[in-house]
């Protein structure tokens, strides 16, 4: 991951106006599309390779013991198991706030990943291990971000000394930091949300 090709990569994002730095950001979005799918490829190879037999479909419990399977084309097929295991990842928590679901430019993390247009200004809202992923990604290639989060302590999970240095790295870099703020609603006005 720190090798010469990513540190490459990663000073792509450093110079330049922002529209030439957005235009190196979509890029690096078609790659990260690209390296995923040909991933998912090779795990689903991987699991057929080995005797796994993969259905793709949405499925629902009809007992403890079967599931009712939905393919795309609408057929249907009921399996039985005595023990099923659900593995399917975390999902993204959205906070109660008023007109957050709603705006067509809130993202989840998810969300994020697949934005193709670098934005110019980038509002986080909470101070997590998860939204703190972005803020030095979107910062690098020139978007002004601000992360609020609603504690005192910042990365309150983490040691007062690993707290302290991320947080004058970050704010050595450019990123604003709110802290006891919070957000409380949010609107979609001129192309843009708007939090407040």
């Amino acid at each position: 991951m720190y090798g010469g090709e990513n540190n490459a990569r990663m000073s792509a994002a450093e110079g330049g106006s922002f529209q030439e730095k957005a235009d190196r950001y979509r890029k690096v979005i078609e790659e990260k599309r690209q390296l995923t799918a040909e991933l998912s490829q090779k795990n689903y190879n991987k699991a057929v390779g080995a005797g796994v037999e993969v259905l793709t479909g949405s499925a629902a419990f009809l007992d403890d013991h079967r599931i009712l399977v939905t393919y795309p084309e609408g057929n249907t097929e009921e399996l039985y198991g005595k023990r099923i295991f659900i593995n399917t990842g975390g999902t993204p928590f959205v906070p109660p706030i008023t007109g957050l679901k709603e705006s067509r430019y809130a993202y989840t993390s998810e969300g994020m990943m697949e934005l193709e247009t670098l934005p110019e200004k980038l509002l986080i809202i909470g101070g997590g291990y998860i939204g703190l992923e972005f803020p030095s990604y979107y910062t690098n290639f020139g978007s002004q971000v601000t992360i609020v989060q609603d504690g005192e302590a910042f990365i309150p999970r983490e040691d007062e000394e690993v707290s302290a240095a991320v947080l004058e790295h970050m704010t050595a870099a450019g990123m604003r930091i709110l802290r006891k703020a919070a957000v409380t609603a949010v609107r979609d006005e001129n192309g843009k949300a708007r939090a407040s």
